[in-house]
């Protein structure tokens, strides 16, 4: 069942504040501070979800005085009830730093960014195991990268640029361009596999922080990107200890390049291009947590604390295209 009444939907405030300057070589240097605070923003909660309260003392009570999380639920007969609520909030704050050369054979851009994205609900199913407890769920949102940094180049060769004949033809007008980018990871929330009460079946329930445990591991690799330790099932009357984001995934990184040379015809208005693109050329292996990779991110499960696979690998693709 969803239900769907009248409402207020993303009402954001912009602010910003920056400067410019034009440096030597024709570069233009800027640093700015963005920031974005939103209200009244789309979250799809179950509002037939039995609370954290009620689940606490069903589970307080002897095992054979305990109800089902059915017999729990506010709205009697009903299972999950999907309800449209237009009251989540988020706000972004950010350093932006940015130059770029737009002259010459060689012009390039680079930027970097600084930032930091807090929401209660970071995507429109995003609900804690309390849907009213909009609190809980209040953390770094899972699209949040602290750290993102780029840099885009073309370079067109000056080499028999000018020159007639085969090597003019062959060696002159080349021009190579590329992408290079660099993002830290996705935030990670780790969930429990245990129940909150006799037949429980609420959902997306976080796990326990356990004291004196690191996260961290002195060197992460595929096979163990946290430590699977600092991690275990709350008790069945207590809500999970640890934090929204808990863990930061894997980084990426990744160059891009195309080489391509515009061969001209005998016919005026035609031409001859050739492209050649490399994805990922140092062929880095950019690991996934969850998501996208097959690991799970649940206490007790075999491959617990081990990254889920890898994306983008080197792709190589060559193109000729005739242009009249």
């Amino acid at each position: 069942m969803a239900i769907s009444p009248k409402l207020q939907v993303g009402r954001t405030m912009n602010y910003s504040l920056g400067v410019q300057r034009e440096l030597p070589l024709g570069i233009l240097f800027e640093v700015s501070y963005v920031g974005n605070d939103g209200w009244h923003l789309l979250r799809q909660p179950d509002i037939n979800q039995p609370g954290f309260a009620a689940l606490q003392a069903n589970a307080a009570l002897p095992a054979t005085a305990q109800r089902t999380t059915n017999q729990l639920r506010p709205y009697q007969g009903y299972n999950r009830i999907l309800m449209f609520l237009s009251d989540s909030t988020s706000n972004y704050n950010a350093l932006q730093v940015y130059a770029t050369k737009r002259k010459g054979d060689f012009m390039m851009s680079v930027s970097y960014t600084f930032s930091k994205v807090l929401t209660d609900a970071s995507v429109l199913g995003a609900h804690s195991d309390d849907p009213v407890d909009r609190r809980y769920s209040y953390g770094v949102a899972d699209f949040d990268r602290r750290n993102i940094f780029a840099v885009t180049y073309i370079y067109a060769s000056p080499l028999f640029r000018n020159r007639g004949g085969f090597l003019g033809t062959a060696l002159g007008g080349w021009q190579l361009s590329g992408i290079t980018r660099a993002q830290s990871g996705q935030p990670i929330t780790i969930l429990a596999n245990s129940a909150l009460g006799k037949g429980s079946n609420v959902g997306g329930r976080r796990a326990d922080l356990v004291p004196g445990q690191s996260i961290n591991v002195p060197d992460r690799n595929a096979s163990e990107w946290f430590n699977p330790a600092a991690f275990a099932n709350p008790s069945p009357t207590s809500p999970g200890t640890s934090g929204i984001g808990s863990v930061l995934g894997p980084g990426f990184f990744a160059t891009d390049l195309s080489l391509r040379k515009v061969f001209g015809l005998h016919r005026e208005g035609m031409n001859l291009m050739f492209q050649a693109d490399l994805f990922n050329v140092f062929n880095r292996a950019n690991f996934v947590l969850g998501g996208l990779g097959s690991s799970t991110l649940t206490v007790g499960s075999g491959n617990f604390g081990a990254v889920g696979g890898a994306v983008n690998p080197r792709n190589v693709q060559f193109g000729l295209k005739f242009n009249f």
